[in-house]
């Protein structure tokens, strides 16, 4: 925040809003030391105005910005977090927030027999969250600093065999879940990047595949990336390709596949085999 003079001698000041954005306002005024008076005024209403915040504003303001920023997923995580915690503590300012409330809402979340590794992205994505806000100059303090994580523990990964797998597959009906997971155990893709997969973006004569953000979908930490495919999968890919009348490369009955129910039917696959 400061001042400068025009070639009219009028002072002017020049001030960055919460997204970085710099504004200027007249002071209205020739002599300096009555445009130091409008600057110390000015100055003490915009930080009145950056205290009183409520944290219900804040939330509003913060998921407009996720939305445009994150994947729906991790946005849902923050909408989430946000509306256990304002439950907790009720509509009060942002600067009023403090780790103590940070500490109640891990209680509370334990005591509902969520498990940890759950509450630990919840903590995470409130940290986060409290970091936009000081950086957007709202508050001096992240509530979520000294808070600990919950102790989780380790749990080792598990493997397929060639049987479990044959197993896996002679558990699953659906041709297209069928491919799925195949296409996903030779290429490595998450099930929203299958689920999202275009045919624009699979080559089947040079054998990449581009992963990559669209209007409905965003990749994990909104990055493009490249991945290869092998004989095999590339076989896939032309099967399926022959036989498709759509943009998506797997769907049901000519619809896209939303991630929800590809995930249901594994799982259930999973049980059964």
């Amino acid at each position: 925040m400061y001042l400068s003079r025009r070639s009219n001698g009028i002072y002017y000041l020049w001030y960055e809003d919460n997204l970085g954005r710099k504004h200027k306002v007249s002071t209205r005024s020739t002599l300096k030391p009555e445009a130091i008076k409008f600057l110390r005024e000015f100055r003490v209403s915009h930080i009145r105005a950056h205290k009183d915040k409520s944290l219900d504003e804040f939330v509003a303001e913060f998921l407009a910005f996720a939305e445009a920023t994150y994947s729906p997923k991790t946005t849902d995580i923050y909408r989430r977090a946000f509306g256990i915690l304002k439950k907790q503590t009720g509509d009060l300012t942002l600067q009023n927030v403090t780790p103590r409330h940070i500490d109640q809402y891990k209680v509370s979340r334990m005591g509902g027999k969520v498990k940890p590794v759950s509450v630990n992205i919840e903590l995470r994505a409130l940290k986060a969250a409290f970091n936009v806000a000081r950086r957007w100059k709202l508050i001096s303090e992240n509530p979520c600093e000294g808070v600990a994580q919950m102790s989780t523990q380790e749990e080792p990964p598990i493997f397929f065999t060639p049987s479990d797998f044959e197993m896996l597959l002679g558990a699953i009906n659906q041709e297209w879940l069928r491919d799925m997971v195949v296409f996903a155990v030779l290429t490595g893709l998450r099930r929203g990047e299958l689920c999202n997969l275009h045919w624009q973006d699979v080559d089947t004569t040079r054998r990449p595949v581009q992963i990559r953000s669209s209007a409905t979908f965003k990749t994990k930490q909104g990055k493009r990336r490249v991945v290869a495919l092998n004989k095999a999968a590339c076989l896939l890919m032309q099967s399926r390709k022959e036989h498709s009348a759509t943009d998506y490369v797997f769907t049901i009955n000519g619809q896209r596949i939303h991630d929800d129910h590809a995930s249901k039917l594994f799982k259930r696959a999973v049980r059964a085999a």
